[in-house]
């Protein structure tokens, strides 16, 4: 799953493997395991992970404990921030799973934080619209506040 969800942008943006693997040869192969095996899949661990708690702390503890937290900018700052998180773990998680190799790796290091910094954005979307639409659902069905946040949320 993994594979297929990053591999794709990842060849798009920082070219084919064949061509990495045609200039590194032997180094390029293991290189090439290490993101097949270790980095594609901690990489969604990662992404999963760090948004699921953000969208958590966002809906259910700072919007329920302070009141500034109601405007759209401060979510889109919250998701931002979650993705630059993202991003960064990525990146230090591919760098020391990659530091013992010879070959040119910081352009696909570059470009899977990067890939991992966009999911991120659109996980963190997709949760609030999820975390949303439950709460609105079971303040109607069961009349019980989950989020103060009520109808004044962006989504």
């Amino acid at each position: 799953m993994w594979k297929n969800l990053y591999d794709s942008l990842l060849q798009i943006l920082a070219g084919p493997w064949a061509k990495y693997l045609s200039e590194n040869g032997a180094q390029g192969r293991l290189v090439r395991d290490t993101f097949f095996n270790s980095i594609y899949p901690y990489s969604g661990l990662i992404l999963i992970g760090i948004t699921l708690v953000a969208t958590l702390l966002f809906y259910f503890y700072f919007n329920n404990r302070f009141g500034k937290y109601y405007k759209v900018r401060t979510w889109f700052l919250w998701m931002l921030f979650s993705s630059l998180i993202i991003g960064i773990c990525t990146f230090i998680l591919s760098k020391s799973l990659l530091s013992s190799f010879m070959c040119p790796t910081n352009l696909l290091i570059i470009w899977q934080s990067l890939i991992n910094l966009f999911y991120g954005l659109i996980l963190f979307f997709i949760l609030s619209l999820v975390f949303q639409a439950v709460s609105i659902i079971i303040r109607k069905l069961f009349h019980i506040d989950l989020s103060s946040m009520g109808s004044r949320t962006p989504f």
